[in-house]
């Protein structure tokens, strides 16, 4: 009998297709009070295709820094520690009824407080399956007193006597 000889392997990958990425864009805001209003708008690249399935939105709260308020007592009685909102907590005075259209590509919101805001939009898609996700914040600056720091008044009274 002759020598046997064994044909090579032959070895297919196939690269099983994950998630593809999608590049998402937010612009930070900045409103100052009494505007209490704003909104973020998310946008892709790939766009989403016009002859497939829409891409699906989420946005949520990240966090919530409440803008301090100074003041001339130094008192302890205040209840905010970690995980309150004045520390940076969850932001729980934002309530669901103020974010509109989480579920969009435009998410609006409403009475805001002063203070920073953070939110992460999700976007996905599940034909091709892709995803991206990026954060923004909404800075809401306190409301511009006509008083500046080291600013005087003066009042100047001049009498006349006949």
């Amino acid at each position: 009998m002759g020598a046997r000889t064994e044909a090579p392997a032959t070895t297919a990958t196939t690269d099983l297709p994950g998630p593809t990425k999608i590049t998402v864009q937010v612009i930070s805001r900045e409103v100052q009070l009494p505007i209490n209003e704003a909104s973020l708008t998310a946008y892709t690249v790939p766009k989403a295709p016009e002859d497939g399935e829409p891409y699906s939105y989420e946005w949520k709260l990240v966090s919530f820094t409440r803008k301090k308020k100074k003041t001339s007592t130094s008192s302890s009685s205040s209840s905010s520690g970690p995980g309150s909102k004045d520390e940076g907590g969850d932001g729980s005075s934002l309530q669901e009824g103020n974010m509109k259209n989480s579920h969009s590509s435009k998410l609006e919101l409403s009475g805001l407080e002063a203070g920073v805001y953070q939110f992460r939009v999700t976007v996905d898609s599940k034909e091709p399956q892709m995803h991206g996700e990026a954060l923004a914040n909404v800075t809401v600056l306190p409301r511009k007193s006509s008083w500046h720091k080291g600013m005087r008044v003066t009042h100047r009274v001049t009498c006349f006597s006949r």
